[in-house]
């Protein structure tokens, strides 16, 4: 084969250096190139995000307290979730949480009258059982 097409196939980086380049390679010293380890950093950036909102301040320690204070209320912490809840003067996650509170607390009622029911319906099958 014929020297081209070898120089062809060959990597530019590979080829053989001309005259000119060995000439200075032989006046002036090699640079060595250190070469150190640069990870890469990844972009967190997606141009697709909405920019953040801005957020409120989150409920304070004693916000809480005085929030479970109030919770230990009989009848008067079944009005003040539905009042945080679902008035517009709560925080968002105060309102969460007594949403979530009125979720529990009507499985705990529909949890209640099903226990009730199969207690009553139990009581009155063992009396019908005597009656007899």
């Amino acid at each position: 084969m014929d020297n081209n097409n070898n120089n062809y196939y060959q990597n530019p980086e590979q080829q053989q250096p001309n005259d000119q380049q060995q000439q200075q390679s032989y006046y002036q010293p090699q640079q060595q190139q250190q070469s150190y380890y640069q990870p890469q950093q990844q972009s967190y950036y997606q141009p697709n995000q909405m920019p953040p909102a801005e957020t409120e301040a989150p409920v304070s320690l004693g916000e809480w307290v005085i929030t479970l204070i109030i919770m230990a209320i009989p009848c008067v912490n079944i009005i003040m979730m539905f009042v945080w809840g679902f008035g517009s003067g709560a925080k968002t996650s105060k309102k969460n949480y007594c949403r979530a509170m009125l979720i529990f607390l009507l499985i705990g009622i529909v949890f209640y009258f099903l226990v009730g029911a199969l207690i009553i319906g139990s009581v009155l099958n063992i009396l019908e059982s005597f009656a007899y």
